[in-house]
């Protein structure tokens, strides 16, 4: 990932994001019981005898970048959010990158956040677990890197999964 600024750029933090669709999946029983998924509506379903499941996915994605000076970047409004709070942009091996976790703009309680370098894709992932909102890594790799959180509730009996992740590079 690559990106330019103009000399009259304003300095600081930038960020890029994007958020699919919410997508549903169902796992069903047909009449003959056979286990089966589909992403129809249920009243679009043929030879359906239960539901077993729904499954409700959203998936949000950020990526950073520091032009001349680290600003703290603030929330976009995802359900879900990582926000790096230490300056990326001085970032190497050995050093330790810090998120802010949140789900609804308040601090995600638990869970636990995955880190994936692109230079090392062989290497399992690394995990950091979420306290009170924050995660942290140590850094073993320069380049790109992947870090994503997934959270997963019950509402109504539908199963709600959303998955964030942000992408910064490292010198």
């Amino acid at each position: 990932q690559k990106i330019s600024f103009k000399k009259e750029s304003k300095e600081g933090t930038y960020s890029v994001s994007l958020a699919t669709k919410t997508k549903t999946l169902i796992k069903y029983l047909d009449k003959n019981d056979n286990k089966r998924f589909t992403t129809k509506s249920k009243d679009k379903i043929r030879n359906l005898k239960e539901v077993l499941e729904t499954i409700q996915n959203t998936t949000y994605a950020k990526t950073y970048f520091v032009n001349k000076s680290w600003s703290e970047p603030k929330a976009v409004g995802h359900e879900l959010e990582l926000i790096p709070t230490n300056d990326i942009s001085k970032l190497h091996i050995g050093d330790t990158i810090t998120f802010d976790v949140l789900y609804k703009g308040k601090a995600l309680e638990s869970g636990y956040v995955t880190a994936k370098s692109a230079l090392a894709k062989n290497d399992n992932a690394l995990f950091a677990n979420v306290r009170k909102g924050k995660a942290k890594f140590v850094l073993t790799n320069f380049g790109q890197w992947m870090f994503t959180v997934k959270n997963k509730k019950e509402v109504d009996g539908i199963t709600v999964s959303d998955t964030a992740s942000a992408t910064i590079n490292i010198k």
